[in-house]
């Protein structure tokens, strides 16, 4: 017989404009399906709700018993099976965890700048945990250079995987905000680390697919490529463009990027080995490529292709290789990019609904947002236009999780 699982999660998806009578009957059926208190509750909203904020987290505390949250704004949400675009609602996700150290730290933009910045890492405002697991971020992109912070953090080894979104929202930087149970923070980051009796593990899908060969960056300018293997790099682009079968062309127009390798030492090169990044202009007299990274030399680029059927199929292929590796996880968290979803599947529910198929009713939240953090090759990154999902497990066999709470208004 095993023994009970030490992570309780339930999950909530509200579809409505902000209902405080719907609020307090979610976090009180959330409350009821773990047993208690939570550790902590992930929520997401969207921006109209950001007038009722204060209202709504002291629903979550009073109903919830919820005495540490961490939020964000999102142009769409995410639940069990289920996501809501452009529209208003809610997402909830309460976590109970016995046996497991939660920190939370409130990044200061200007800290970010300082070597201070690198304590924050290990840092609840009390004494260091050594034994981290993993990390949820959600920053605001408006206020924080998460690249950087990223790139910093690989470099102090901080522990454990991170994964986690930009805040998206809008249509000005009112609709863009980050959250705690205190209200609206003017934070750049909210990073959450898990230690003790937890796993924390994901996956990540960029739904490209390479096309044409790796080719070695040969010269470079900020954000730049001048030259592939001594050719402009312009060149380069429209021979492999112009490579592909008529029909491919066709799909391709307006989605090709730029694919930088993580690991050079690689012999043969999938869509897993490239950070994806967009190409986001050109120089048609110099024949150079304008990329969303800096680009160095010598680095291995191959350009690839986003499409429907390439997104669909990479999804598919890593979340059943998740499930072979880890079993079915406790809960879990998706962030998704704001260019997937209907716009790119053509379809609602994309997502969420190869989730719910490859792992059954998994207590899940999540939201679209403005980049996506996960790791690759060993190294945390912002992603672009992915899905990035993240799972909580027990640290060896336990039984199923609890059931999830899913409630739909709208």
């Amino acid at each position: 017989m095993s023994n009970p699982s030490p992570i309780r999660a339930a999950s909530c998806l509200l579809s409505t404009v902000y209902d405080p009578r719907l609020v307090e009957q979610a976090a009180a059926a959330c409350r009821r399906h773990i047993g208690g208190a939570p550790d902590l509750v992930f929520a997401f909203v969207s921006s109209d709700w950001r007038d009722s904020l204060p209202d709504f987290v002291e629903a979550l505390r009073i109903h919830g018993h919820a005495t540490r949250i961490a939020g964000c704004s999102a142009t769409g949400l995410a639940g069990v099976g289920r996501e809501i675009e452009q529209a208003s609602g809610a997402s909830l996700l309460f976590l109970q965890m016995k046996d497991v150290t939660v920190k939370r730290a409130i990044v200061d933009p200007a800290s970010l700048a300082s070597s201070r910045s690198e304590g924050v890492w290990h840092s609840d405002h009390d004494s260091p945990e050594p034994d981290v697991r993993g990390w949820i971020m959600l920053g605001d992109p408006l206020a924080i250079d998460m690249d950087l912070w990223l790139c910093r953090g690989n470099r102090i080894s901080p522990g454990g995987p991170a994964f986690g979104a930009l805040a998206s929202g809008g249509p000005d930087s009112d609709g863009l905000f980050l959250f705690t149970e205190e209200g609206v923070t003017d934070a750049g980051l909210i990073a959450v680390s898990f230690g003790g009796g937890v796993r924390i593990e994901g996956v990540v899908s960029q739904g490209c697919r390479p096309i044409g060969e790796p080719f070695t960056i040969t010269g470079v300018r900020n954000n730049d490529v001048l030259t592939i293997g001594q050719r402009p790099a312009f060149e380069v682009l429209e021979e492999t463009f112009l490579s592909l079968p008529p029909e491919d062309r066709e799909r391709a127009h307006g989605h090709v990027f730029a694919g930088l390798a993580t690991n050079e030492y690689v012999e043969d090169f999938g869509a897993s080995d490239f950070q994806v990044r967009p190409i986001v202009g050109g120089n048609l007299q110099h024949g150079a490529l304008t990329l969303g990274a800096r680009p160095r030399a010598g680095q291995t680029m191959q350009f690839q292709v986003r499409d429907r059927d390439a997104a669909d199929t990479e999804m598919r292929v890593r979340c059943a290789e998740a499930l072979k590796r880890l079993g079915k996880p406790s809960a879990g968290l998706l962030f998704t990019g704001s260019g997937r979803g209907f716009r790119l599947f053509g379809e609602p529910d994309h997502d969420t609904s190869i989730l719910r198929e490859t792992f059954g009713e998994l207590p899940l939240s999540g939201m679209f947002s403005n980049g996506e953090v996960g790791p690759s090759a060993g190294r945390n990154f912002v992603h672009d236009h992915s899905a990035s999902a993240v799972f909580f497990l027990p640290p060896g066999d336990a039984a199923s999780p609890v059931a999830t709470s899913e409630t739909h208004s709208g």
